[in-house]
């Protein structure tokens, strides 16, 4: 220990200096902490009148400092890694434990789809709000993709930046100045559903027999049914016949057939215990859907546990989608777009018949009847005009 002036400094190895200073009869420490702009050199004091009470602050400071620049290390490295890598990395530990399978295997579709392929290659760190806007929003719109497509990939991208900025791996979230398109400069797809032309032949030929007298298409009738019904096709294919009741008539919908991915990246089908929007709904029947499903019941003599549409292993909707085509084709139908169509043309023949708009809502298992209203409001403002059309005041 050496005395300077009124001090008696003693030196710490790897940590810095302690003083005595007879003014303040305190001792005091201290620990170079950097340098300003002008070169001087950057000291933290401690005071205390016992000189190991400053040590050990010392001590503490010197080790939360540390610990804090090893941090830092780590965040500024974390900033360095690939887009494609820290966003999965996000899907599976902060979007995969929150989410239904399905919502998070649409998610990932989205991921994969509508984010990697654009910046992907992209450090976190390199991300800008012109990037964001030019590389991905822009060139979506351009490549002639829905509003809705576009802002789910805004939404899983500003999601996952927020999340990034709040763990410091990125200094500021690009996405909060990135300029999501207006909704009003996209073009509404018009809606396809069968006319009634198309629904007559449509039927005529999911009912074919063979020779044997053997329906040709196993699940024609059944096809038929999600027509006359407006169920999903996953809830169809989910649909057992303890969910119908010919006596009451209703269905039971309660569950929905779901694909998604594992942790090995493997597709798998899976029974979801609720459907898209909620947990259950009856589907009341109209007189065509009990018709063919008493028909069907008639025909097969099923067991209660047995499911309505059947498949030959794993009950994915591939095999109801490739059946429909197929009997499309022979029916002749162009263009008949998805399985969605048969769940259109049921909206469709109760627009037509007048019924309320809360009713087809309820029936359809929407999340809302301006959800309804708004998928279908071309068809609904026909029906209006024809309806004061054929009033006489």
């Amino acid at each position: 220990m050496a005395n300077v002036g009124n001090k008696k400094t003693r030196h710490i190895k790897n940590l810095g200096s302690v003083y005595y200073d007879n003014n303040r009869a305190k001792w005091i420490g201290q620990i170079t902490i950097g340098k300003y702009n002008n070169g001087r050199v950057k000291v933290k004091r401690f005071v205390s009148s016992n000189q190991n009470d400053v040590i050990d602050k010392m001590r503490k400071y010197n080790k939360t400092h540390a610990n804090n620049m090893i941090l830092d290390e780590i965040k500024n490295s974390s900033g360095d890694i690939l887009v494609s890598e820290y966003f999965h990395n996000y899907m599976l530990t902060v979007k995969k434990i929150r989410l239904k399978r399905a919502s998070y295997t649409r998610e990932l579709g989205t991921l994969n789809n509508h984010v990697i392929p654009y910046i992907g290659e992209y450090r976190m760190n390199e991300l800008t709000t012109e990037i964001i806007q030019n590389e991905v929003l822009n060139k979506l719109i351009y490549r002639g993709y829905s509003f809705s497509t576009i802002h789910k990939a805004y939404v899983l991208i500003n999601q996952c930046l927020k999340y990034a900025y709040h763990q410091h791996i990125i200094s500021n979230n690009p996405c909060d100045f990135v300029a999501e398109p207006s909704k009003k400069i996209f073009t509404r797809k018009s809606i396809r559903f069968f006319t009634d032309e198309e629904t007559a032949k449509f039927i005529d030929c999911a009912t074919l027999k063979d020779s044997n007298n053997q329906y040709k298409y196993a699940n024609g009738i059944a096809l038929v049914i999600l027509m006359y019904t407006g169920l999903r096709a996953g809830e169809l294919m989910a649909l057992q016949w303890q969910d119908v009741n010919l006596k009451s008539n209703y269905l039971n919908i309660h569950k929905n057939v779901v694909t998604y991915y594992d942790d090995n990246n493997e597709r798998k089908v899976a029974n979801q215990e609720d459907t898209k929007t909620q947990t259950h709904r009856f589907v009341y029947l109209t007189k065509s859907a009990k018709s063919y499903l008493k028909h069907l019941y008639l025909t097969r003599k099923p067991r209660l546990n047995d499911y309505l549409v059947i498949t030959a292993s794993k009950r994915s909707i591939d095999s109801l989608e490739t059946t429909y085509r197929s009997i499309c084709k022979r029916a002749n139908i162009l263009n008949p777009q998805g399985l969605h169509t048969l769940r259109h043309t049921y909206a469709s023949l109760l627009i037509r018949k007048k019924v309320d708009i809360k009713i087809i809502s309820e029936t359809l298992g929407h999340a809302s009847v301006a959800f309804t209203y708004n998928t279908y409001v071309h068809l609904i403002e026909e029906e209006k005009a024809k309806t004061i059309k054929e009033i006489d005041i």
